[in-house]
């Protein structure tokens, strides 16, 4: 089974649910983690996460002394690189713009085809600025695939320079058997609870 490593540069914040499913539903890709950070792991159990947070940097001297290099040679994501080539992907697969920029250059080193999907606040408030304007057109010639929630992300993302061949929409998916549907007594009638901001982004 082939391997797909996620990239998130905190393993994970407790509204990022829809990414764990992601990552946990897999049916044709073994998963890996890959992340600057660990938050929340009981709530998101999964292994493996491989982490510059972890144990192994803080008590093994020589690892201590190899960041150190490193990042003096402008290499902060070494940790990460030592696990990918560890791993072995097909894939690697980053959630958020921001975190496309983060490893564009170790996706590139390794000769890991590089997918990025894009989630809401990465497309709109990080956008609106002229450096990250630059550095998402830099990630758009770089990545295999860029993955938009809905149509109104892709054509924002088409918008600020995505190749219209590169963007794909891959709507987030809900276990439906987590929310099984009440019946309300009134024949024909389906109501259904929304919550969210009114906003076209939204998908409304």
């Amino acid at each position: 089974m082939p391997t797909v490593a996620h990239y998130c540069r905190e393993y994970l914040h407790l509204t990022e649910t829809f990414i764990y499913r992601v990552i946990t539903h897999h049916r044709r890709y073994r998963p890996v983690v890959i992340s600057r950070l660990k938050k929340h792991p009981e709530r998101f159990p999964f292994e493996p996460v491989y982490s510059e947070q972890d144990a192994a940097l803080l008590t093994h001297p020589w690892l201590w002394t190899m960041d150190r290099l490193a990042r003096r040679r402008g290499n902060p994501y070494w940790y990460l690189e030592r696990a990918l080539r560890q791993e072995r992907p097909s894939l690697l697969h980053a959630h958020f713009g921001f975190n496309g920029v983060d490893v564009m250059a170790l996706s590139q080193r390794l000769g890991l085809p590089l997918v990025v999907s894009f989630y809401g606040v990465d497309a709109s408030e990080f956008a609106r600025k002229p450096e990250w304007q630059s550095a998402y057109r830099s990630l758009f010639d770089t990545a295999a695939a860029v993955i938009a929630e809905g149509s109104f992300m892709r054509n924002r993302l088409i918008r600020l320079g995505c190749p219209e061949s590169k963007v794909r929409v891959v709507h987030i998916g809900v276990p439906p058997d987590e929310y099984p549907l009440a019946r309300n007594g009134h024949a024909g009638t389906l109501r259904v609870l929304f919550c969210g901001r009114l906003i076209e982004k939204k998908g409304l």
